[in-house]
């Protein structure tokens, strides 16, 4: 991007901004949908064991769900520094960094007054980097200009479509199984459990990309070359 704009190729630059766009939204919306499904499950069978209790279990999903809430949108707020960055601009991140950080502080503050529960904490966080993404987008939609509308909208419905069916098996998955074999902990046959349910997400996503002619190989040939 840094030789894109010295070269004053801002249709360039604006392509590669709406790819790397897209790019998170295909990897981090699945991601975070397959975290706040199974938060309880991987968390159980990552750390319940001893002193870790299946509430434990429960209270740290809650807060992982939380954030994932926002994980994209961090993502993307981050990429977005990172482009500014590479046109030598630091004032804009650093505003926007600064508004994100009195976002997260002043919910925070509020819900350690009210006491709300920790995962509110979590979901402060969430709502600051949305925030603070939606006001460094639009400061680099003003400073270089990009047709980001169709193409990442495009892809996020594509996207949103492939977790209908994943979904779908998760529900499927928690009828056969139940969904309370977390609360044994840290098991080989919860491993097995988490691998099924988890692996046939993934799988189903991919093959929804594949049918929906998402550009996820084109994305991994890229990052290889």
């Amino acid at each position: 991007m840094s030789r894109q704009y010295a070269a004053d190729d801002l249709e360039g630059m604006g392509d590669t901004i709406q790819y790397g766009f897209r790019s998170l939204i295909i990897f981090l919306l699945p991601s975070a949908f397959t975290f706040m499904l199974l938060g309880k499950e991987v968390i159980a069978v990552a750390f319940q064991r001893g002193e870790f209790t299946a509430e434990n279990t429960y209270l740290t999903a809650q807060v992982l769900f939380a954030f994932c809430t926002g994980m994209v949108f961090v993502g993307m707020y981050n990429f977005a520094q990172r482009v500014f960055y590479s046109l030598g601009d630091y004032r804009r991140p650093i505003i926007t960094a600064a508004i994100s950080a009195a976002i997260d502080i002043a919910i925070s503050v509020l819900v350690l007054i009210f006491d709300y529960p920790v995962q509110y904490l979590a979901y402060a966080n969430s709502v600051a980097f949305t925030v603070g993404f939606i006001i460094i987008f639009i400061m680099l939609r003003n400073k270089i200009p990009f047709h980001y509308s169709k193409k990442m909208l495009i892809t996020a419905g594509k996207v949103l479509l492939s977790l209908v069916p994943a979904f779908g098996y998760y529900l499927l998955m928690r009828r056969i199984f139940g969904g309370t074999w977390w609360e044994d902990g840290s098991t080989f046959r919860g491993l097995g459990l988490l691998a099924a349910q988890g692996g046939g997400i993934v799988i189903i996503v991919l093959l929804m990309y594949i049918l929906l002619k998402v550009e996820f190989m084109t994305i991994i040939k890229r990052r290889r070359s």
